[in-house]
């Protein structure tokens, strides 16, 4: 998606202002974690969501130059400027030819459907409308650059070290002014709208007891179980219209329920900022979360609209769900298995179990037979040893074919460059990359659909798609993308939601943790599934 494109949503005459964030410092589900908390804050404030400076270099409407003296020397050093395990990383399938790549929310996500329910911009926009509103100080900070006619130069790019100075100089100008907010849901909870209006509501579902979220052991969640230990105190009121009356109000509260206007009067402010992972102040300044528990509504009305907005209007791109569905047709939908396994970095070690393990704790789930899909950035070593000889036993013993397919069985070893360019139509690229490595096209779509352009950065969330279409799914535990193709299952109305991992023994039964971000909560879904 272009930046003609999302400046074009913008003035929207209910607008009451900008938010603007920079990115998580996780990997692709952490920064979509983030990113739907953002969106969720700018839709209920009624502001204009700014996008990060972007990861990927296009031309600007204008040219602007930043010159810094006050970020000390460890800003010299460089560092890696695209997306975690995307553009850079210790990556074992889709590696990029370049790891200096770049990425950004437009490749990832559809924003033009995304811009139909809240007002979205660009940094450069939003620089060109509130340059002399910032309070910046150019002589120290940066300048303007024109070209010697006067004329503000349309063919500057920003560079690397462009974009890592402007991001780190928001964070803390945005800090120390007082106009960046540490809302972490891990410690705050949204009241909507406001907290008297939550406690006194019998439209909530909170005081309807058949609408009351049930945990694993069919425990009611009250109020006081959904803010759970969350203690932070802040209330925001967006600006109104003139002359209201009663203007709406957002109070996040703690769990004593008290209520104040803190000084920093963020309901006067045009511009707020979320400055994620901010000098690694992860308590303060991060904002992973499940986005089914940051908001608590008077009205159950309003907490569906929320839900149906993060379903229909924050999900991924056209093109990945396309790409998918070769496969799912192949396999049929619904009538495989699938699984995600994740290996590699993953920091949660205790995650971790051999293929004999996997095998064992998933095997008594697989009916009739059916084929897998594995999603995993596990070595090939994890399937041709013992999973592979167990799984392939098991169906010979019933005397059917059950087989193990991986995204290399359908595309090939040898993913595809980035064919991205400042036109957004890489098409022409990719034919003449097409002709070129003809003879290396393997798998089975890519024999029936040679010309099929596959983005690299885009085999995750396909394979999240396809994973979402089996019959039954068994994730990873403590992952987020394991969690994030159980909400798509439920999108989709999948047979078998129940949660399931390869790497732990039968059905999860959990309680309720409002806090917990590795893991989905059910009524995203089930709350909106007649609900169009």
């Amino acid at each position: 998606m272009g930046k003609e494109r999302l400046a074009s949503t913008y003035p929207y005459a209910n607008s009451q202002g900008y938010l603007t964030f920079k990115n998580d410092c996780g990997g692709f589900n952490n920064i979509r974690q983030a990113f739907e908390f953002f969106i969720t804050v700018a839709w209920l404030t009624q502001r204009t969501l700014v996008f990060p400076v972007t990861e990927v270099e296009f031309f600007f409407q204008f040219a602007i130059a930043f010159f810094f003296f006050n970020f000390g020397e460890s800003q010299k050093k460089k560092k890696k400027k695209g997306w975690y395990l995307i553009d850079w990383g210790p990556m074992k399938r889709a590696v990029p030819e370049n790891t200096a790549g770049v990425s950004n929310y437009w490749t990832f996500f559809d924003v033009h459907d995304m811009s139909k329910t809240i007002a979205v911009m660009n940094l450069t926009t939003f620089l060109g409308l509130e340059w002399d509103n910032l309070h910046i100080d150019e002589a120290q900070v940066f300048e303007k650059q024109e070209d010697p006619n006067g004329v503000v130069r349309e063919s500057e790019k920003w560079n690397w070290d462009t974009r890592q100075r402007f991001k780190k100089w928001l964070n803390q100008v945005s800090v120390q002014n007082g106009f960046a907010l540490s809302w972490g849901p891990s410690h705050n909870v949204l009241m909507w709208p406001n907290k008297q209006s939550v406690l006194q509501s019998s439209l909530s579902r909170f005081s309807q007891p058949e609408l009351q979220i049930k945990d694993a052991r069919n425990n009611s969640v009250d109020l006081d179980r959904y803010i759970g230990s969350r203690d932070q105190m802040l209330t925001l009121i967006p600006k109104k219209i003139k002359n209201k009356k009663n203007p709406v109000t957002i109070t996040i509260i703690n769990k004593n329920k008290s209520e104040y206007i803190g000084k920093e009067k963020y309901h006067e402010k045009t511009h707020l900022h979320f400055p994620s992972c901010y000098e690694d102040d992860m308590g303060h300044w991060r904002y992973l979360c499940q986005v089914a528990t940051t908001t608590a509504f008077a009205d159950f009305e309003n907490e569906k609209k929320f839900k149906r907005l993060i379903r229909d209007h924050v999900h991924l791109v056209p093109e990945a769900f396309e790409i998918a569905s070769y496969v799912i047709a192949e396999l049929g939908l619904f009538q495989y298995a699938s699984a995600h396994i994740r290996r590699n970095d993953f920091q949660f070690k205790g995650s971790w179990v051999n293929a004999q393990d996997s095998f064992d704790n998933m095997q008594e789930y697989w009916d009739n037979a059916q084929p897998i899909y594995v999603a995993s950035d596990a070595p090939s070593t994890f399937f041709k040893s013992v999973f592979t000889i167990l799984y392939s036993l098991l169906f010979e013993k019933i005397k059917t074919k059950g087989p193990i397919y991986r995204w290399q069985d359908f595309f090939g070893d040898d993913f595809e460059p980035d064919f991205e360019d400042v036109n957004g139509e890489p098409i022409k690229e990719f034919q003449k990359y097409v002709k070129s490595k003809q003879a290396k096209q393997k798998g089975i779509i890519r024999e029936k659909y040679p010309n099929l352009l596959v983005p690299r950065k885009l085999v995750g969330v396909i394979e999240m798609i396809i994973c979402a279409g089996g019959h039954v799914f068994f994730g990873t535990t403590a992952s987020t993308y394991s969690a994030y193709i159980q909400r798509l299952r439920g999108y989709i109305d999948a047979p078998d939601k129940h949660v399931l991992y390869h790497n732990q023994k039968g059905p999860e039964h959990w309680g309720y943790h409002p806090t917990e971000y590795m893991r989905e909560f059910e009524d995203m879904w089930e709350d909106i599934k007649d609900y169009c």
